[in-house]
């Protein structure tokens, strides 16, 4: 079992904080609206309201020696590279940032992101290839971080 924490609640955070959780992983949820972590509630470990780009609440939460973390703060360029660099501080190793674009990435991967994940064009390439393979083959790409 795996100790991985999960910045920001919106579509992928959520589903991938319950998925790890339901695969049996400790996983601690933390998102600045309240709505969100209490919707999200049991389905995680811990799910906590406060802001991840700050170290002390990561610290709080119980960050520091977690296997993994994933940044998925949505549009907000800036909670996204701040919330990277907190978790880095926190010894975490592994992290994983959802991107929206190139220049965020390449930002993100200077950083120390283990990778930088695209969901829309993972799923677009995804499902291109089980268009055109008749459903034989699943197909995800990761631009790995450097």
């Amino acid at each position: 079992m795996k100790r991985i924490i999960v910045v920001g609640l919106g579509n992928f955070g959520s589903v991938i904080a319950a998925r790890l959780h339901e695969q049996g992983h400790d996983v601690i949820a933390i998102d600045p609206r309240p709505a969100v972590v209490d919707a999200l509630g049991a389905r995680v470990s811990k799910a906590m309201v406060g802001d991840a780009t700050q170290r002390q609440v990561l610290e709080e939460v119980g960050a520091r020696g977690a296997d993994a973390a994933i940044v998925s703060t949505g549009e907000d360029l800036s909670a996204s590279i701040l919330a990277l660099l907190a978790l880095r501080d926190t010894g975490i190793q592994d992290i994983y940032v959802k991107v929206r674009s190139d220049d965020h990435a390449r930002i993100a991967n200077a950083l120390g992101a283990t990778e930088s994940i695209f969901p829309e064009r993972e799923s677009a390439l995804g499902l291109a290839n089980r268009i055109t393979s008749g459903r034989l083959l699943q197909y995800v790409q990761l631009n790995r971080g450097s």
